[in-house]
């Protein structure tokens, strides 16, 4: 059984987007009378131009935005490139830190893939205590939130 993709990155939107104006104006063009066909063809050919434009301005100016945690082999590239300081686990301290985010991992991917519900929960948890909507995974690896990732531990009752 073939597992359904779903859209995990703004370049998989903008091409379902251009998609979507290129099937509406083939199924619909035919249906709509003069005046408003005129209208819709102006849209069919603008659109799809005005999403390569503000496409390649985003490439030239913030390219790091087109992709997200998944297209990275490693995530602490990911986070390197939005501009956080990874925890590396290079002193005792940041040894802490890096097993607590070990256990926030397993609880998110227990078993290598995410768990729907943990993540849920794990979302919930941030919305409450005020860490800004984004990546999971930027919140499990950025230095800035080590006390907030042992609060999380914590919270979730989960064991170190």
């Amino acid at each position: 059984m073939r597992e359904s993709r779903k859209i995990n990155n703004p370049l998989t939107l903008i091409g379902v987007f251009a998609g979507l104006a290129e099937l509406a104006g083939t199924g619909v063009l035919p249906l709509l009378d003069g005046r408003t066909q005129a209208i819709f063809i102006w849209y069919v050919m603008g659109f799809p131009v005005l999403l390569v434009l503000l496409f390649f301005v985003t490439l030239l100016w913030k390219a790091q935005v087109l992709y997200g945690p998944s297209d990275y082999r490693q995530e602490e590239n990911f986070v390197a490139i939005m501009g956080g300081a990874y925890a590396s686990g290079t002193d005792e301290t940041s040894a802490d830190n890096r097993a607590t985010m070990m256990v926030l991992r397993d609880y998110w991917k227990p078993d290598g893939r995410i768990d729907s519900n943990n993540e849920r929960n794990l979302r919930e948890w941030m919305a409450r205590n005020g860490i800004p909507p984004g990546s999971v995974t930027f919140f499990l690896t950025n230095e800035s939130y080590a006390q907030a990732r042992l609060k999380a531990v914590s919270d979730l009752s989960l064991v170190p």
